[in-house]
């Protein structure tokens, strides 16, 4: 079940003192947007959560929602002529899912599944782009996530193309501890992601 996040009126004071709006503050797409303006798409935004094994989005329907990861991480990946499947990226808080189709209008080009229990903030696509109209450092900001994805796209084709699969695992596990590593009490780095086997590799 969605709830709203705001309540109704100006209320940027209100909004701005709640966790929900200094999660936004550290969110790349919302890097840089005073509290008033943070208000503003805070109204437009609901929240969801749903357990691990969630189906959010599904390749080629139609879904006009971005969704933007609150807590939790989720996959995402396509489906091969051959029913395999091809792990695209992992990504957690503050990563955002679904601003492609949504901006460009086109349909949705992978899978994304929970990987545990996760929340959502959803903002609709006509909303989402309004925001971006109006608040030149949000489409400052989302270009550089497309931008960013790109290159992440780009450089898992090449090390899927090139790599057998312990160089893939190895490759995929260093682009997590670059994106979301954390120091561990062994002197390593922890990533806090709930892996499998088959997530590191890119496939089953």
């Amino acid at each position: 079940m969605l709830d709203s996040i705001t309540s109704a009126g100006n209320g940027a004071d209100i909004v701005a003192d709640t966790p929900e709006s200094r999660i936004l503050s550290e969110m790349a797409l919302f890097r840089g947007l005073p509290a008033e303006q943070r208000s503003k798409i805070e109204a437009r935004l609901r929240r969801r959560t749903l357990p691990a094994g969630a189906h959010v989005i599904t390749a080629e329907e139609p879904d006009e929602t971005v969704y933007v990861v609150l807590e939790g991480s989720v996959k995402v990946y396509v489906i091969r002529p051959d029913g395999s499947e091809v792990i695209l990226a992992i990504l957690g808080a503050g990563e955002i899912v679904g601003e492609m189709s949504v901006a460009d209008s086109l349909g949705r080009s992978a899978n994304v599944i929970t990987l545990e229990e996760t929340s959502f903030l959803l903002i609709d696509r006509r909303s989402f782009r309004a925001s971006v109209e109006e608040l030149p450092t949000m489409a400052l900001n989302l270009t550089n996530i497309l931008s960013r994805s790109l290159r992440l796209a780009n450089a898992h084709l090449r090390s899927v193309a090139a790599m057998d699969v312990p160089g893939r695992v190895a490759a995929k596990l260093s682009a997590l501890a670059r994106e979301y590593g954390e120091p561990s009490s062994s002197n390593g780095t922890l990533i806090p992601l709930p892996l499998t086997q088959s997530n590191p590799a890119g496939g089953n």
